[in-house]
């Protein structure tokens, strides 16, 4: 042919190879062949089926997935937390601020005007309902969440309500708990 080009050259150098290595393997003149390249044409096309089922697995998910976010867009919608071209308001920027498990029900009770009319005291009590630090892991967490300790056993008193008219007559007598003055 009269082509000069090394890469050429290299291509039929490789082609050379390859065809010595297939002429010299062992399965070349094995009667197995037929019944091996049988086997071997199901197996890629058991794979081939696997990747169309897995392919279809996950258009089925993809479609799932489609079908709950339609639905966490339809809640945010009537929530007022997204308009209907699904543009961000106010009290989802606020929502997303918030670093608890329960972004939507803060933002909705901040803008409801829930917490105005409460004392600082009854808001820390409410938005305390909403902190989870999380849980302890490992072994022997329960064993010390359900049994107290030697110490604190020993230290613990009733509980005392404060006196009032009524019961302080019946109440046991507070004990001096004031220092002795020392002489200066």
């Amino acid at each position: 042919m009269g082509i000069q080009d090394d890469d050429f050259k290299r291509l039929l150098r490789k082609i050379e190879v390859l065809e010595h290595k297939l002429l010299n393997s062992p399965l070349h003149k094995s009667e197995r062949l037929p019944t091996l390249y049988d086997q071997y044409a199901a197996k890629v096309e058991l794979i081939a089926e696997m990747k169309a089922l897995r392919q279809k697995i996950s258009d089925a998910f993809s479609v799932l997935q489609l079908d709950e976010l339609k639905n966490r867009k339809r809640v945010l919608r009537r929530l007022g937390f997204v308009n209907e071209a699904d543009v961000v308001e106010l009290k989802a920027r606020v929502a997303c601020e918030i670093s608890t498990g329960d972004e939507l029900v803060l933002s909705e009770l901040l803008f409801n005007r829930f917490f105005n009319e409460m004392t600082p005291e009854q808001c820390a009590a409410a938005l305390s309902c909403f902190i989870f630090e999380g849980e302890e892991r490992g072994p022997g967490v329960h064993e010390k969440r359900t049994s107290p300790g030697p110490s604190a056993k020993s230290s613990s008193r009733p509980a005392r309500w404060p006196r009032s008219a009524s019961n302080a007559k019946s109440s046991p007598p507070r004990r001096n708990t004031s220092r002795p003055s020392s002489p200066s």
